[in-house]
């Protein structure tokens, strides 16, 4: 089931994130998703649109991350997603790897260090 929920607190996005198979991410402008972020720090799969160049760099990058272009595409990922014989927890240490290894604090605050020593 596809469950909208609206506005949530960020204990109760959590707790609906840990409860999922995956997260969907439709949108079609992404500059960096925190909400992608947060799903593949908790290891969950993301479903995200291939027309957005961010979300195909996760896909590419990430092993956690699929992307679609149509409704059949869509489809096949959610089935493939829920498939007994997909090994979830690879799924989930690659998207847990991906955000520690490309987006850990160490690593952004020393990329905000190194622009600000160049300005």
């Amino acid at each position: 089931d596809i469950i909208y929920t609206g506005f949530v607190s960020e204990e109760e996005k959590k707790a609906l994130m840990l409860q999922s198979f995956a997260i969907i991410n439709p949108s079609l402008a992404e500059s960096l998703s925190l909400l992608t972020l947060e799903a593949l720090h908790l290891g969950k799969p993301v479903i995200g649109n291939k027309k957005c160049d961010v979300m195909v760099e996760h896909e590419r990058k990430s092993g956690a991350v699929f992307c679609y272009d149509s409704f059949n595409s869509l489809s096949s990922i959610i089935t493939y997603l829920q498939d007994p014989n997909t090994d979830k927890n690879i799924i989930a240490a690659k998207a847990k790897e991906y955000v520690s290894k490309y987006y850990n604090w160490d690593l952004v605050l020393s990329k905000f260090e190194h622009i600000f020593k160049e300005s």
